[in-house]
């Protein structure tokens, strides 16, 4: 068991301190935040907390233990002006006033724990404020370090102060946005961003972690997973020179595999729609430029009506795997148990083509709610990024569970539900179909389940079938693809643990 050590913080912009006593907002409020502010401002500082957004029971203790001092509003029931002139007080006799809040149950992106309520409640007063970026991150995915572990190292940066008047909050956001963006630019793995290394690297250092298949409830350790797409890499490189592969597989053991396997081999995976119809599926192939797919045979069948490509196109994982046999998966298996990851690597498909930190790493398709779905390619250094951004906000560790129901076509369905798990040695519990609510509750249930990436659409269906008892791991629901609904807030709200 690795023993916690404190790292030292990295504080950015105090020359933008003003000389005289200011508001100042953090983008978001834990202990250890907390008291790195209050010493990088002097130790002068008035907390302000708001009713309906009291930070954790921590924060709290250590500003009772401490005899802080502070204000507490309720914005609804106080106008801007009465808290502005508490505000101006507290100013006026020497003491920053730096806002405090409560993670809420709705965070817009990854950059901020305000709600927007609140943020945007001084709009119009005649009181500037001094951005405070806060983030966490670690120096490699694999270390699936959580947000608030207290030997993530924390970076803080003290922003230019915002002019008082119209849009303060969202200037604000956007001055949060500016430091995030920096500090994740800086981060040493976006420089030489490699799916394939990094992949390889936590897979090998999770070798327990599980799929959990949510059909038969069988499950498959990453350590098989990873011998069985090293596998099917080779085999994908002695039939096919193509940069991009199709891929018709729903959530689960065989997908997982298929699009590991082109990671793996340095081709780009292309998840395609099989929800649409014939004409819509044509124009996704033709702008992806893709010749060959993978698939089940099992699914072909039962996917009677979609329009398959020819069979002459078509590689069926389920068949390659089973001829191959049991020998080089028995040679693949025991180099990953017994073998450093360098000597792995070392024997990785690719040839020449190894990638950089810009290469594609794969092909996503808009929603296409807004006109014909568009390919989008996505780097190393893109989907990486992606990633880091997201496991900076997530208090998880290694063996905690993610759902993987959406389908890989989705943009979350594939970083969310595929990569994420994978390169931070999450479980992943997976289901062919969104459409069955009752048993994605169950496996919400009865497997402890953490994080589930979602729609807001699958969200409110969950939430309608779920129970409070059966949801009482959950702490996230990553949504997207749609706009989110104010109702779907307040349903998730119910469920407090529940972040959206």
């Amino acid at each position: 068991m690795r023993v916690p050590t404190m790292s030292t913080p990295t504080i950015e912009g105090q020359g933008n301190l003003p000389a005289r006593p200011t508001l100042a907002y953090p983008n978001r409020v834990d202990l250890r935040i907390v008291q790195e502010v209050e010493k990088a401002m002097g130790g002068r500082v008035a907390w302000l907390v708001e009713r309906n957004h009291m930070p954790g029971s921590d924060v709290m203790e250590y500003l009772r233990t401490q005899r802080s001092a502070g204000i507490l509003a309720d914005i609804n029931n106080m106008s801007r002006e009465v808290l502005a002139d508490r505000i101006h007080d507290k100013l006026t006799a020497g003491f920053h006033v730096v806002l405090l809040s409560a993670q809420p149950t709705q965070a817009k992106g990854t950059l901020s724990s305000v709600p927007t309520r609140l943020l945007s409640y001084l709009d119009g007063t005649t009181l500037p404020v001094l951005p405070i970026y806060a983030g966490y991150c670690s120096d490699e995915p694999e270390d699936a370090l959580p947000a608030s572990s207290p030997d993530a190292p924390l970076y803080l940066r003290f922003m230019p102060q915002q002019r008082e008047g119209k849009a303060l909050g969202a200037r604000v956001r956007a001055a949060w946005m500016e430091a995030s963006a920096d500090h994740l630019s800086a981060h040493p793995l976006l420089r030489e961003a490699s799916l394939p290394r990094l992949l390889v690297s936590a897979l090998m250092r999770h070798q327990d972690a599980r799929l959990i298949d949510g059909v038969d409830d069988s499950s498959l350790t990453y350590r098989n997973l990873l011998a069985l797409a090293l596998m099917l890499a080779g085999r994908l490189r002695e039939q096919t020179k193509d940069r991009r592969l199709g891929i018709i597989l729903p959530p689960g053991k065989l997908a997982a595999i298929a699009n590991l396997a082109c990671l793996l081999s340095g081709i780009s995976p292309v998840n395609l729609n099989y929800t649409q119809d014939k004409e819509h599926v044509q124009q996704e192939i033709r702008r992806a430029g893709v010749n060959r797919f993978l698939t089940e045979e099992r699914f072909r069948r039962k996917l009677s009506r979609f329009a398959w490509p020819s069979s002459r196109d078509l590689i069926y994982v389920d068949r390659e795997l089973t001829e191959m046999g049991r020998a080089p998966f028995t040679f693949w298996r025991t180099l990953v148990r017994f073998s450093a990851p360098a000597r792995v690597l070392r024997r990785l498909p690719m040839g020449k083509n190894r990638p950089t930190a810009e290469s594609e790493a794969a092909l996503l398709f808009t929603s296409g709610v807004e006109g014909p779905a568009k390919a989008v390619p996505m780097s190393h250094r893109m989907l990486v990024a992606s990633l880091l951004q997201l496991q900076n906000r997530l208090d998880m560790q290694p063996r905690q569970r993610v759902l993987a129901a959406l389908p890989l076509f989705h943009s979350l369905g594939f970083v969310h539900g595929l990569l994420l798990p994978l390169l931070f040695g999450y479980d992943m519990v997976t289901y062919p179909s969104v459409q069955a609510a009752k048993r994605l509750t169950t496996l919400i249930a009865q497997n402890k389940v953490r994080l589930a990436p979602t729609t807001p659409g699958m969200a409110a269906t969950l939430l309608r079938a779920g129970s409070q008892e059966g949801f009482a791991s959950l702490r996230y629901f990553m949504v997207g693809g749609d706009a989110l609904p104010e109702d779907l807030v307040q349903k998730a709200h119910q469920h407090r643990h529940v972040h959206l």
